[in-house]
């Protein structure tokens, strides 16, 4: 991404999903084993800041409609349960600039009020 390589980049986020997925799964056998529920959060979060950085690579790309739905994704992904807030506030940070840079009304807006939420 730095270098804008948009294409290089996007396929390098999308590998990188599943890896994600996998340990996710892997860390809530280990919860779900422990009687825990705290080693998921990181790798979800991690999954959702990189869906958001896929969504940065998407709006530089021109492809506004995955932009912002893939920004939604990763907030709906940095939701779920004891994912870290640190990881919250990251994704609305990229989601809102996505939002404000496709200049689509009713995402900023959405976006914003994700923003007011913060903790």
């Amino acid at each position: 991404m730095g270098q804008q390589h948009w294409a290089a980049a996007e396929d390098s986020l999308k590998k990188s999903i599943p890896l994600f997925d996998a340990t996710i799964e892997r860390r809530r056998k280990w919860d779900k084993e422990s009687g825990g529920a705290e080693f998921a959060g990181p790798p979800i979060g991690w999954k959702a800041t990189t869906l958001a950085y896929l969504g940065i690579v998407y709006l530089r790309e021109g492809r506004v409609t995955d932009a912002l739905k893939t920004s939604d994704t990763a907030w709906d992904t940095v939701m779920q349960p004891h994912v870290p807030s640190s990881f919250q506030s990251g994704v609305v940070k990229l989601g809102l600039a996505i939002a404000q840079a496709s200049g689509d009304e009713n995402a900023i807006s959405e976006w914003t009020l994700r923003s007011s939420q913060q903790k």
